[in-house]
């Protein structure tokens, strides 16, 4: 049995604190994203970067649009340990 990728197109300038267990990777197309966690590390990322993260149990994200007057378009891929 395979499973089908699912895209999720989020149109928000924060998207709050969200958890789960895995991979997480962020590409910037344009803009900056902030990206923090419940440990306090906090890491702006910028247009061409790419951030990979190991995400599990208790630890919290969020991300942010540094530049509230200008949208940023970004990739996210989550993939399930």
């Amino acid at each position: 049995m395979s499973s089908k990728p699912q895209t999720t197109p989020r149109y928000s300038n924060e998207r709050g604190l969200h958890a789960d267990h895995g991979w997480l990777r962020s590409y910037i197309v344009d803009g900056e994203l902030q990206h923090k966690n419940s440990l306090d590390n906090t890491k702006i990322i910028h247009c061409g970067e790419i951030q990979f993260t190991s995400v599990g149990t208790d630890i919290h994200l969020s991300e942010h649009n540094v530049n509230k007057s200008l949208w940023v378009h970004f990739i996210q891929i989550w993939a399930k340990s």
